[in-house]
This record gives structure tokens, C-alpha cells and sequence, in this order.
């Protein structure tokens, strides 16, 4: 199901026998979500390092690495772009959100948000560049590797296990649902619009929550992009509530490996509607937490 730029990543380490090499993969992933992780998580000292650990510990982020997915890597682009973006180096953040397209049911509104907010040199670099990337990728599949990809990402939706982990899994298959999915997309667009003024952070967000809603279908690794946003959640000051609600999310993510995704899917979907109601109320954050000092 992957696309070509996750088998050109992977190309080299064909090299080496398949269990060093697989081992070599998930530990590159690993250390770049923690990498970036560390950069998206706020406060100081020991404070910091629980909230770190505590996200980065769930069961989405453990099976993502795990089994080898490329989830850590795109949730690790997502907070680079943030990052850069927030130092003016919005070209380069660009670029760097490529790494998007390796698993575009993760994030891939993350780069829109931010042309709604008024980042339009971060996406006309994304955007030049991803097309470039997908020019290569149909060219290298040619017509009958296209028929294929096709043939299995219809097969993929259709598997009850991946729509269990999308909307359908509350609220059933159909076209009804796919509907819902969409405005949800909308929605976190509009939102990212409404709070740009507040920071980059909860346009991330936004762009990361529209993305979960919206697609087709998922697996359980792809919720680990949850973690990063919560990091980046907590940097903009919000209220007593919505920690309340993180916290719920905290549970859900833990209780999904043994009881399913049902409240992992609750907790999404109301984390997008409680920031709605945040953009419509304009009510000043009432819990702030000191971001990290990070040298620029």
C-alpha cells in the first residue's frame, strides 16, 4: 500500500539481511519522531521529560515503530515544518513537509492549513515540490503499476479492520459518512483560518485532526501523529477543559489496544468540535504552560 518514495527510503537497506535492516529503519523513525518530539514539547526540566514520555509511550506511537511504519517519520515532518515556520525559513519548512506524501492519510492537510493561515511560500514549496515527487512516482509505477495501486487501495478501504479506524467505525459505512469526514476536513480548515493569529500550533493541529477525520481508512499506527499535536496543543495556552479532554484522549489511546478504537475516534472528533467552540468563543486561554527555550 505504501507509495513509491517509501520503497526509494527503504531501497538501501535491501542491502543488509531483512531483520538488521528493519531494525535499522524503525530505529532512524524512532529517533526522528523523538527528535522532533522534543522540539514540539513545552515547558522545562522534569515537567517536559513526563510529557514527553507520557505521549510518546501510547499504543499508536509503540506500534508504529514496532511494525515498521513510516507514521514517526511524517509526524516528525509535520513538527519540523512547524518548527522552521516559526523561524521565518518557510521554503525550507515546505520541503521538509514532503515527507507528508509518504503516508498522506496522516497529515497531509497540515501544508493547506497553513496556506490558509497565510503561509503561501511554506505551501507553494510543498506543493512544487510534492508535485515533482508525484511526477516521478507515476512515471516509475507506469500504467500497469498504477492499475495495481489502484486496484489495492480500493481493496484496502474496503477491509472492515482499516474502517474500523475511520469514522465508519462510529457511524457506520456509507455515503452519509463520507460526508461527515469531508466537513471535517473543511472545518479544521476553518479553523486554522480563525486561530492563525494564535500561532502556527493549533494550525498544525487543525490540519492534523481535519486529515485523521477525513480519510478513507487507517490503522493503528496512524493515530501516532495524536502525540505531536498534543505537544503542540499545549504550547498555545488553553483551558482547564480541553486538559481534561487530553487526558481522556490519554486513556483512549492506551485502551485501544485491548478494547478497539471506538473511544480514540470519540476523543478525535471532539478534540476538532472543542476547537470550534474555542475559535467561536475567543475566551482567553485560563492555563498556560512556559514553551521551551529553544535557540533560534
Amino acid at each position: 500500500m505504501s507509495p513509491p518514495p517509501v520503497a526509494w527510503i527503504v531501497a538501501p537497506l535491501t542491502l543488509a539481511p531483512l531483520v538488521p535492516a528493519f531494525w535499522t529503519f524503525a530505529a532512524i523513525s524512532a529517533v526522528a519522531f523523538g527528535a522532533a518530539g522534543w522540539l514540539a514539547v513545552p515547558g522545562r526540566g522534569i515537567g517536559r521529560l513526563a510529557l514527553f514520555l507520557t505521549a510518546a509511550c501510547v499504543f499508536p506511537v509503540l506500534i508504529s515503530i514496532q511494525t515498521g511504519q513510516v507514521v514517526p517519520l511524517v509526524a516528525a515532518a509535520a513538527v519540523a515544518g512547524w518548527w522552521l515556520a516559526r523561524r521565518g525559513r518557510e521554503t525550507l519548512a515546505g520541503l521538509v513537509m514532503v515527507l507528508l506524501v509518504l503516508k498522506p492519510q496522516v497529515a497531509i492537510l497540515v501544508p493547506v492549513a497553513m496556506l490558509v493561515a497565510g503561509r503561501r511560500r511554506l505551501f507553494a514549496s510543498w506543493f512544487a515540490a510534492a508535485a515533482v515527487v508525484t511526477l516521478v512516482s507515476v512515471i516509475s509505477l507506469g500504467g500497469q503499476g498504477l492499475d495495481q495501486l489502484r486496484n489495492d487501495l480500493s481493496l484496502e478501504q474496503g477491509q472492515p479492520a482499516n474502517l474500523a479506524w475511520t469514522l465508519a467505525g462510529l457511524f457506520g459505512t456509507g455515503p452519509a459518512t463520507a460526508a461527515v469526514g469531508l466537513a471535517c476536513g473543511a472545518v479544521a480548515l476553518g479553523v486554522a483560518w480563525w486561530q492563525r493569529r494564535r500561532g502556527l500550533e493549533l494550525v498544525v493541529v487543525a490540519g492534523i485532526l481535519g486529515t485523521l477525520l477525513a480519510a478513507p481508512y487507517h490503522n493503528p499506527s496512524d493515530f501516532a501523529v495524536l502525540a505531536p499535536a498534543a505537544w503542540l496543543y499545549l504550547r498555545a495556552t488553553v483551558p482547564v477543559t480541553h486538559w481534561a479532554w487530553l487526558a481522556f484522549g490519554l486513556l483512549a489511546t492506551y485502551l485501544a489496544a485491548g478494547f478497539g478504537p471506538g473511544l480514540l475516534l470519540v476523543f478525535t472528533l471532539g478534540w476538532l468540535l472543542l476547537m470550534v467552540a474555542g475559535a467561536l468563543s475567543r475566551q482567553p486561554a485560563a492555563v498556560p504552560i512556559e514553551p521551551a527555550r529553544v535557540r533560534p
